[in-house]
């Protein structure tokens, strides 16, 4: 090494004794560790900035995520009763939802299909949640986010509306429950006679995480 550096210090060496020699020689070896250095010192920061960009681009998938915007997706009660079975009084009902990062919006939509009376204190699904088995174009008939939901049922509002019932224009409301099992109601006396313009109405959002 000290061979190829002596000859890198370059001009006559002629007259120069060896403490002369080996000052230039260390002066050359310590400019060059000090270029090694650097090179380090560069590389490090390389490093830095790499790792810096990487957790930038974490961080605007990150937030992509959560403020994506979703296309409506619109659900239909199903034509057979949800758990109980049987024909499902409220065919014809239904639900759209849209999502917002991890919030989703439910809200009714639809009316009912035929005239029909409800039993007293008897719980009705409006959707159920789980993997849907329709094929498009054909509407789902349960909401698959929905199985995310953890915890006690969160409660919101329906509201009942039938402007052509019988017994003059109807509108009522009770609790409406949100849970992993879906979406329904338990009736606290017996309604009679709704018309198929009975419109079933509802809004609620949720955060929903799937585990």
């Amino acid at each position: 090494m000290k061979i190829q550096n002596i000859a890198r210090l370059g001009g006559n060496l002629e007259g120069c004794d060896c403490d002369e020699i080996l000052e230039r020689l260390t002066d050359l070896e310590e400019s060059q560790c000090e270029q090694c250095c650097d090179c380090q010192a560069i590389e490090n920061s390389l490093t830095e900035i790499r790792n810096e960009i990487t957790n930038i681009w974490n961080k605007i998938d990150e937030v992509e995520r959560f403020i994506h915007i979703s296309e409506v997706v619109d659900y239909l009660a199903p034509a057979i009763r949800p758990i109980q079975g049987g024909p499902n009084p409220l065919y014809g009902i239904g639900v759209s939802v849209i999502s917002i990062g991890q919030t989703f919006n439910f809200w009714g939509t639809g009316s009912l299909n035929n005239s029909v009376s409800l039993a007293n204190n008897a719980t009705y699904y409006i959707i159920e949640a789980g993997t849907p088995t329709e094929v498009p174009p054909a509407k789902p008939t349960k909401i698959p986010e929905l199985t995310w939901y953890v915890g006690e049922p969160t409660i919101g509002t329906l509201w009942i509306s039938d402007p052509a019932h019988s017994g003059g224009a109807l509108t009522m409301s009770m609790p409406l429950y949100f849970d992993q099992t879906g979406i329904y109601f338990t009736t606290t006396s017996s309604i009679s006679n709704l018309t198929p313009s009975t419109v079933f109405k509802f809004t609620q959002a949720l955060i929903l995480v799937e585990s």
